[in-house]
């Protein structure tokens, strides 16, 4: 690939270049991108570029001239590194790079995927960690209970209480006072055979 022209507009940063897609090719790029072509490149230069080309629009995000090696600020030591890998760090702030971090102290499953040190109580399935006992699909075959039978049972009590208060409330003056206390057992007895149901 070749560097042809650099655009002058310091408002929409542009280069013109030789890329398979199109010869002499305006591509749209960063100011530091620009500033770069500039200082260090002539316009004839052979070129290595990164760069996307969609719907006939071409944006160019690293450039450097063809055999020359890419100058990062990370190429200066800091005198950091990772504990696992010996990879250098930007500042002292973590013990691990990225990826070490990520791969919970490197181990590596046969997948590429970090090793798990629990696993499903029925298919032996790694989970991600030891805050389940189950994996998804097996739990959904036997959910675990929540509500015991005893809770289920307070819950029908209450009801049937409720729905008798509710029915004597509505009975006002029609009941003989001397007779409520045995309407509210057969009431109650009534609910709580008809919750059953």
């Amino acid at each position: 690939m070749r560097l042809v022209k650099i655009g002058k507009n310091p408002n929409q940063p542009m280069l013109q270049v030789d890329i398979p897609e199109g010869t002499g090719t305006w591509a749209f790029c960063s100011s530091q991108v620009q500033d770069y072509a500039n200082k260090t490149l002539q316009l004839g230069d052979e070129v290595e570029l990164t760069y996307t080309f969609a719907n006939g629009r071409c944006d160019v995000t690293f450039i450097k001239k063809a055999g020359q090696q890419a100058h990062t600020a990370n190429q200066q030591p800091t005198g950091f590194q990772c504990t696992e890998c010996g990879a250098s760090l930007k500042d002292g702030r973590f013990k691990k790079c990225y990826t070490c971090n990520q791969n919970k102290g490197g181990q590596q499953t046969q997948s590429g995927a970090p090793a798990s040190n629990f696993n499903c109580e029925e298919c032996n399935a790694p989970l991600k960690d030891g805050k389940y006992k189950k994996c998804y699909p097996c739990n959904q075959k036997n959910p675990r209970q929540t509500k015991t039978d005893a809770t289920g049972a307070s819950i029908e009590k209450q009801n049937a209480n409720k729905a008798t208060a509710v029915a004597l409330t509505a009975m006002i003056g029609q009941v003989n006072p001397n007779n409520v206390i045995g309407l509210v057992g057969d009431l109650y007895d009534a609910f709580i055979r008809n919750f059953k149901k």
